[in-house]
């Protein structure tokens, strides 16, 4: 069976809204925040660095900075670790989740997470190897913040695969994040996703193999989690 035949696109949106990951911004920001906003949202390198994550725990991040910055590093963490949840086994992916929660909601979130993560398993199943998804948020916007609170809205591009089974393929989406300061970090509360705004990705060329995609980024990391 080809790979292109595996329609993943609905389970990766679903990891993407779940999802954790890590980094400090960099790139394109526009910001909008509301009157609620109390601190400076001017952006320098050493501010961004000094945002987080600090630290990680079995591949969660935490240690943000309790300002417009760190709520920004937060949402863009907690964003992108949709490849990395689905190498975890259930009991460090729960255990991830709950470290990313809000108390109230960390018992939801962590049941989510691991449904998604088997439902992309079992579409994936028939593959060989790990499971490669990649997500890299391309904008990123502040709706609102305070010291307690920040709603972030990211537009994210996703890309899965496994040998043998899904050729590269993508996904675009916006996410909304509603983080909360508690238990001395940003936590996630709340998060609702939309599909899109999607880019004319019409080619005349063939769609790329997994083969191909390692072999023209071997060597490449991700811009965001750790090393």
């Amino acid at each position: 069976m080809s790979g292109r035949t595996i329609p993943v696109r609905v389970v990766v949106v679903a990891m993407t809204v779940a999802a954790v990951a890590g980094a400090a911004l960099r790139g394109a920001v526009e910001e909008r925040p509301s009157a609620r906003a109390k601190v400076d949202v001017g952006t320098s390198r050493s501010r961004l660095v000094a945002a987080g994550p600090r630290r990680w725990v079995d591949g969660a991040p935490s240690g943000f900075s309790r300002n417009v910055e760190g709520a920004r590093a937060a949402a863009v963490a907690y964003s992108t670790l949709g490849g990395t949840l689905l190498n975890l086994d259930p009991i460090t992916l729960r255990r991830v989740a709950s470290s990313i929660s809000t108390s109230e909601t960390a018992t939801t979130r962590a049941q989510t997470l691991q449904e998604s993560s088997d439902a992309v398993r079992q579409r994936l199943a028939g593959g060989n190897g790990p499971y490669a998804t990649y997500q890299s948020p391309v904008l990123v916007r502040i709706d609102s913040f305070d010291d307690d609170e920040a709603t972030v809205t990211l537009w994210l591009v996703s890309v899965v695969m496994r040998r043998g089974i899904a050729e590269p393929q993508s996904t675009w989406t916006t996410v909304s994040l509603t983080l909360s300061w508690e238990r001395d970090d940003w936590r996630l509360a709340s998060e609702r996703s939309i599909d899109g705004p999607t880019p004319d990705q019409s080619v005349d060329e063939a769609p790329i193999s997994v083969k191909e995609f390692e072999q023209r980024l071997k060597g490449a990391q991700p811009t965001w989690g750790p090393r």
